[in-house]
């Protein structure tokens, strides 16, 4: 079976949502170790606190885990459009269908992305 795929953005803009989370991260990592207007706290009092130390371990976790779920169906969804020749299982109840990304991996991924740049954004 050859699967005809329409035209349409999932593949940019879930690369375009990796770049964002990646930039985001990375400057909620730089105001968090950088110094603001001259002043400086070292990482050492930064990370004597358990609280703080568990806010960051946890937006470092969001921040991973919503990469690899925005990653895995933008990867998947364009592993289908460059092989569009799928075998057709056909049984005499069900229509041969053309395989797609998973829906709620990206949409839990995009959940993901918006919490890890609100933890980076608010650390205490």
């Amino acid at each position: 079976m050859i699967c005809n795929y329409p035209s349409d953005p999932t593949v940019v803009f879930g690369y375009s949502s990796i770049g964002f989370l990646v930039a985001s991260s990375l400057m909620g990592l730089i105001s968090i170790f950088y110094s603001y207007n001259g002043t400086s706290v070292p990482p050492s009092a930064l990370f004597k606190y358990t609280t703080l130390s568990v806010f960051f371990i946890i937006a470092l976790a969001c921040s991973a885990l919503a990469g690899v779920m925005t990653l895995w169906p933008t990867v998947t969804e364009q592993h289908h459009w460059r092989h569009n020749f799928h075998p057709a299982n056909v049984s005499a109840s069900t229509m041969p269908a053309c395989p797609t990304a998973k829906t709620g991996l990206m949409g839990s991924g995009a959940f993901l992305c918006l919490n890890s740049s609100l933890y980076f954004g608010f650390y205490p």
